[in-house]
């Protein structure tokens, strides 16, 4: 465990040796999630996980009214404590947001970054809508079930055929995020993101160009954050590729976990440059 400056306790864990690598989790999500991909990067990699404020079952305390930037500053102090510098960062949607966000305040520190399900500030209004969705059904899932959460939350993430192949999914899944969350937990988390979509504090964060190599990797059936909108992200990464994923939704970590560990892999072992550039970190 790691107690940040104002007192909430993150779980976290280290594997492997070699070049830092950070895994930074979505939402709903916990550090449990990179379990196999964390496995495939070990080998290469000294590969750091871990849970957010306000996920997974312990309690975190602190103030439960911030933002994305609060999850910055979490990551900040967190690496401090492992004693790291410059890392590579891999991001799935609310892990994507925070790494971006990082980069522009500490440019010089990712060595490399993966996005995947990168959002769009130009989407925010739409944002907002939907988040404050998934917040009231939060709110209104009776005491014993997550389900009317999950069914307004999961449609954003998979595409139709995905629910087609298994349809018990959704009872499936809100008996797990049961077992994985508290409610207060996932409603700041929430509340956050909604708040980070704010027009005005939207207007504080101008895009500066970000001069990290990074690979996008996008779902072609991501509602979410849809491929067809990604171009002012990459724009704003000049030296950045990105990868469409057929047949995928949002979490492509879920929909095609292999496909996306090879991605990985692929741009980041196959890089000289990386691997045997000699950086201290």
């Amino acid at each position: 465990m790691f107690r940040t400056d104002d007192g909430v306790s993150l779980a976290y864990e280290v594997q492997g040796e070699g070049i830092p690598l950070v895994l930074v989790n979505g939402l709903p999500d916990t550090m449990g999630g990179w379990s196999s991909a964390a496995n495939v990067l070990a080998p290469y990699f000294r590969v750091v996980r871990y849970d957010l404020r306000n996920q997974g079952l312990v309690e975190s305390g602190g103030d439960e009214d911030y933002r994305v930037d609060r999850h910055v500053l979490d990551l900040v102090q967190l690496l401090r404590h492992l004693g790291i510098g410059r890392f590579v960062g891999v991001g799935l949607s609310l892990g994507a947001r925070i790494l971006a966000d990082f980069a522009g305040a500490h440019g010089d520190r990712p060595l490399r970054l993966v996005l995947i399900g990168a959002s769009n500030p130009r989407l925010a209004p739409s944002y907002r809508a939907i988040f404050n969705s998934w917040l009231r059904a939060l709110q209104f899932s009776p005491p014993d079930s997550l389900l009317p959460f999950v069914e307004g939350f999961v449609t954003w993430a998979f595409p139709p055929a995905f629910f087609a192949r298994d349809p018990d999914f959704f009872a499936r899944y809100a008996k797990l995020l049961a077992a994985m969350h508290t409610r207060r937990g996932l409603g700041a988390n929430i509340h956050a993101v909604i708040r980070s979509y704010e027009p005005a504090y939207v207007a504080k964060h101008p895009a500066q160009p970000i001069s990290t190599r990074t690979l996008f990797v996008q779902g072609e059936y991501d509602f979410l954050t849809p491929p067809g909108f990604i171009r002012e992200m990459v724009d704003l990464f000049p030296r950045s590729s990105m990868s469409v994923i057929p047949g995928c939704g949002h979490n492509v970590r879920v929909g095609e976990p292999r496909r996306l560990e090879q991605e990985i892999i692929d741009f980041l072992v196959r890089d000289d440059e990386l691997m045997e550039g000699g950086y201290e970190y």
